[in-house]
């Protein structure tokens, strides 16, 4: 096997930015390959892969590189050294593990990697990655002009469906309340004077129900769960951001180039005081209690 970085890929759109970010920042940093480990959604995923809508380095790692990497990581852990050159690296929490290393040729990674301190030295690399390989479509573009030319916009994320309907989400993410909504707007309002709002949800019908103000606000719902990394773009197009306990809110305010950008956080996400103790949100977002 080639001298390589091999990061284990999961879950939604988000989590997999965040896993793809930290194996590319590795493997930059070493002068390494990156190759990525896909085999979860072909046998047990319950979500697309995602990232080759992105102008991503995808490099599948292969089956027989991939089971090879593996017994060896089931060894090393066992015995406590390297074997054949392989470092596995699991993250067992959320807690950020400090600068990860490189041991032999071949690194593995598995986890979530939620910081933005496994690739903020590369971060001009990674927003690249991230940019999209597509052309817009005719209602994202009408869109896209129409936040660009407004005062002061605002994209306000609210994640609900599966947050509130799932039981075993329902036991891990916070449910944010509509004060939180409104205490970000009143504290941009106050902050920028007047402010346009775009709305981004999976439950607009909830939003239009529940959030109010004086605003001119707007509701950005011309995508399908399949499209829904458009919103993510549309919202990091925006120059501020409310995010929800996302990690896909999270990156649509984090590829936000406004360099005077205002985003607003729940500052806890997960009901589990200990999952609260990771790192994922940068020191300069406003995190304001739920």
């Amino acid at each position: 096997m080639d001298s390589m970085v091999v990061t284990w890929l999961s879950g939604g759109l988000g989590n997999q930015m965040f896993q793809y970010a930290c194996g590319k920042a590795l493997a930059l940093r070493y002068n390494k390959k990156l190759q990525l480990d896909l085999d979860w959604f072909d046998k047990e995923g319950n979500r697309p892969f995602q990232l080759d809508i992105f102008n991503c380095d995808i490099k599948r790692c292969s089956d027989k590189d991939i089971l090879n990497i593996k017994k060896a990581g089931k060894i090393e852990r066992y015995i406590k050294r390297y074997i054949k050159g392989v470092n596995y690296i699991h993250e067992k929490g959320m807690d950020y593990l400090g600068p990860l290393d490189i041991a032999g040729e071949i690194t593995y990674l598995q986890g979530c990697w939620q910081s933005e301190k496994y690739f903020i030295d590369v971060a001009d690399v990674i927003r690249n990655d991230f940019s999209l390989a597509q052309k817009l479509d005719e209602k994202n573009s009408m869109w896209k002009k129409r936040i660009e030319k407004s005062d002061n916009s605002v994209a306000l994320h609210v994640r609900r469906g599966d947050y509130v309907t799932v039981a075993a989400n329902k036991s891990i993410y916070k449910e944010i309340p509509i004060a939180y909504y409104q205490e970000c707007l009143a504290e941009l309002q106050d902050k920028l004077g007047k402010i346009t709002i775009f709305v981004f949800s999976n439950d607009m019908d909830w939003v239009r129900k529940n959030i109010h103000t004086d605003q001119e606000m707007f509701y950005v719902d011309c995508n399908d769960e399949n499209h829904g990394y458009m919103d993510m773009y549309l919202m990091s197009k925006c120059q501020h951001n409310i995010i929800a306990n996302s990690t896909f809110s999270w990156w649509g305010a984090w590829l936000n180039e406004n360099s005077s950008k205002i985003i607003y956080t729940p500052a806890l996400w997960f009901n589990e005081e200990k999952m609260n103790k990771n790192q994922i949100l940068p020191e300069s977002w406003c995190k304001v209690k739920v």
